[in-house]
């Protein structure tokens, strides 16, 4: 399981990559989310148990539009911090927008911009 400090680490560096690399990081970007979120959601304080829900929801609907799923993870993520998951939500919208400008496939365009969608919902919830 990738923390959310690593997920950033690593979609920065691929950021400029190849769109295959770039795609794979922000799946495991969303997916770092979403593990985070739920263990947020058990873990973290009562009084953010609806931030942590939204904020997975995102997260899964962003690997979804990307044409990936979440799957069986049965490793535990700690709860991550949010502004560091805010921050990977805004880079993750970044290239994702970027990946989006130079696809040719219109229909995998439209999906690559739902997930930055996604994304850009996540950094705006926990900022």
């Amino acid at each position: 399981m990738i923390s959310v400090t690593d997920a950033y680490r690593v979609l920065h560096e691929r950021r400029e990559a190849d769109h295959d690399s770039s795609t794979t990081a922000a799946v495991d970007a969303f997916t770092a989310i979403a593990l985070g979120m739920s263990t947020g959601e058990h873990q973290g304080p009562p009084e953010l148990y609806a931030t942590f829900a939204i904020a997975q929801q995102e997260a899964l609907e962003g690997m979804a539009a990307l044409g990936a799923q979440l799957g069986d993870a049965g490793t535990s993520a700690a709860v991550p911090d949010l502004d560091e998951a805010a921050r990977l939500g805004g880079l993750l919208c970044e290239v994702l927008v970027q990946r989006a400008e130079t696809s040719s496939d219109p229909s995998r365009r439209l999906a690559v911009l739902n997930a930055a969608a996604h994304a850009g919902r996540i950094r705006d919830l926990l900022a």
